[in-house]
């Protein structure tokens, strides 16, 4: 749906101030265009070596397959994560997880 003319934008308008008056709808929010960043998790998670995909080499692909994640981060205090310098995970990656 192109929505870049005028009258859609005003068309629009009034229907989301339509939907937000119904006693069903409690909230509306726009969808973000997700785009998939997984080229570096595809070698982290099959062998940990940069590059090598062996679940790919023997076509185990995923496709046709449906999966869910949820995901808040890391959670450092965490048991499994948690080392008295603070230094879990400090240097592997981009992102700056350190306490």
């Amino acid at each position: 749906i192109d929505i870049s003319s005028a009258s859609a934008k005003v068309c629009g308008s009034w229907l989301l101030m339509a939907l937000s008056l119904l006693d069903d709808v409690c909230s509306i929010e726009v969808e973000p265009e997700m785009k998939a960043l997984n080229t570096n998790a595809q070698w982290m998670v099959q062998s940990g070596i940069k590059d090598e995909r062996p679940w790919f080499d023997e076509g185990i692909t995923g496709k046709g397959q449906v999966v869910s994640v949820s995901d808040t981060g890391i959670d450092l205090d965490n048991c499994y994560f948690w080392d008295a310098t603070g230094e879990v995970g400090k240097g592997l990656f981009k992102s700056d997880i350190t306490r």
